[in-house]
């Protein structure tokens, strides 16, 4: 029932609308799909955690609403709490509900971060080894008759600039005619 009801609407409508705005606080603006960057880190965290009950600091955070969801969608129990985590009435509920684990904001900030630093562990495997003839791009273009040409880009065509630009690195793999997203 709670795929249907929830979850199911939720992947519909964040596939449907990914740059629809989400929800706004504190002067921050998130999307559909920022918000749902928000969700999975802490959806793996719980899964790590092996828990079956969460606290949940109520905080002016969207994370905080990010923690929520994960855990309604990571068959997690949340228990929203106000106060701070070491206040009697936090360690009361946790107590007497058997919760062993306390989210907060700062914490869920960590586990973005740690997925973010995942990232570029993953890129900076250390283990790079392209050679300079290994072709990384092939782009397509047709001629107003409709050939087709490829021209083959290697990885020695790819140059350096004085600082990373993502315009920069695509307009050397993209034709010409491609229009960029990237504005820095």
């Amino acid at each position: 029932m709670l795929y249907n009801n929830i979850i199911k609407p939720f992947i519909e409508e964040v596939s449907a609308n990914p740059d629809k705005t989400a929800a706004k606080m504190g002067g921050k603006v998130v999307t559909n799909s920022q918000f749902t960057q928000l969700v999975a880190p802490i959806m793996n965290e719980m899964d790590a955690l092996s828990v079956d009950r969460v606290c949940i600091m109520m905080e002016d955070e969207l994370s905080v609403f990010a923690a929520l969801m994960a855990g309604v969608f990571n068959n997690v129990t949340v228990i929203p709490v106000a106060g701070t985590p070491d206040s009697p009435s936090t360690r009361e509920v946790c107590t007497k509900l058997g919760v062993s684990e306390i989210l907060t904001a700062h914490r869920m900030h960590y586990y973005f971060r740690m997925t973010f630093e995942d990232a570029l562990c993953r890129i900076d495997n250390g283990l790079h080894q392209v050679a300079d003839e290994k072709p990384v791009c092939i782009t397509v273009s047709e001629s107003e008759t409709g050939q087709l040409s490829f021209k083959e880009i290697f990885a020695r065509d790819l140059t350096v600039s004085r600082r990373f630009s993502y315009t920069f690195f695509f307009s050397q793999l993209l034709p010409k005619h491609t229009k960029l997203c990237f504005t820095f």
